[in-house]
């Protein structure tokens, strides 16, 4: 017995026991060709994903809107008012990224709740609307001086905030506000030139002076507020989540199938179907969990589906995950 263990010994050097070499050793020249060229091609891989997927999003913030967006100008007064303010938005409106197309009134018959409605369904990003009898109440009170007259009736915005809460903030509201306070100015003067030489002048100053300082004005409505702050948690960042926790169902799946060698003993058509029904399956109640993570914080889903609006959520990123 010492014998043999005396021959064992002194045949097995230090190089050959494990965790014993140097990483340059000599004897450890094939292993270490394997590394570099694993992590070598691992690493060009990834340069080559970095440079393939990244500019999709960093191309898509490069040139923001990359054309006008589209809005609407209906004219429901007719009258003098009308007519001067679209004239000085549609010319104004020209050289922005909010393109105001003028929109007959007769294609809503329903007046502005249409128009309102069209906003809604996302038909336009922003409405303008010159409310009917504009004419007819600025009109009356240069006339007869009123003292509850209020500018604000003759225009009205509708917009929709919680289609692109960044679009409407950044662009779309910015510029519809530069383009009805210049409208708004540029018909003040010149009604206040008309204005000069008239007998009622004084009296209009003293009884209705907003009559003559804001004869024109308007108000904004937001027909669909983006009034849920953890909607950003779900529709920007949560995305990325889904996606992560997607590739940990990948990485468990794979390493259930090694652990009961699934992987070696399995056909290859029974591999395959293991592999997307346990996919199925699993994603199936991990969306679940996830959507019910955002409920348990009552962000409303009845707005737009009513009680269905929590399954369609649901069934959004069930699918979601089945395309990764």
């Amino acid at each position: 017995m010492s014998d043999y263990h005396t021959a064992h010994t002194t045949t097995t050097t230090p190089s050959e026991q494990p965790f014993s070499r140097q990483f340059f050793s000599p004897i450890n020249g094939a292993q270490r060709k394997v590394y570099l060229k694993a992590l070598i091609g691992g690493c060009f891989l990834v340069i080559i994903t970095i440079f393939s997927v990244l500019p999709i999003y960093w191309g898509a913030l490069w040139k923001t809107p990359t054309r006008s967006l589209q809005g609407w100008l209906v004219d429901f007064d007719g009258g003098p008012v009308g007519q001067a303010l679209m004239a000085h938005i549609t010319s104004a409106s020209s050289g922005t990224t909010l393109m105001l197309t003028t929109i007959p009134s007769e294609n809503f018959p329903g007046g502005p709740n249409d128009l309102m409605h069209a906003v809604m369904e996302q038909h336009t990003w922003v409405a303008v609307a010159i409310n009917s009898g504009a004419s007819e109440r600025l009109q009356a009170s240069y006339s007869n001086p009123n003292s509850t007259y209020d500018g604000r009736d003759a225009v009205t915005v509708y917009g929709a905030e919680a289609r692109n809460e960044n679009a409407y903030r950044v662009l779309i509201r910015p510029i519809v506000d530069e383009l009805l306070q210049a409208a708004q100015i540029s018909f003040a003067l010149e009604a206040a030139r008309q204005l000069s030489s008239s007998s009622d002048l004084n009296r209009l100053m003293l009884d209705s002076p907003q009559t003559l300082t804001t004869p024109v004005s308007y108000k904004m409505n937001n027909v669909v507020p983006f009034d849920e702050p953890v909607a950003s948690a779900v529709t920007f960042v949560g995305l990325i989540y889904v996606l992560i926790l997607s590739f940990f169902v990948v990485m468990i799946s794979y390493g259930a199938r090694e652990a009961a060698e699934l992987n070696k003993n399995l056909t290859l058509r029974s591999l395959i179907i293991t592999r997307f029904v346990s996919s199925f399956v699993c994603y199936f109640f991990l969306s679940l969990f996830y959507s019910l993570v955002t409920l348990a914080f009552q962000l409303d889903f009845t707005k737009k589906f009513g009680r269905g609006g929590f399954v369609v959520f649901w069934m959004l990123n069930w699918v979601g995950m089945l395309s990764v």
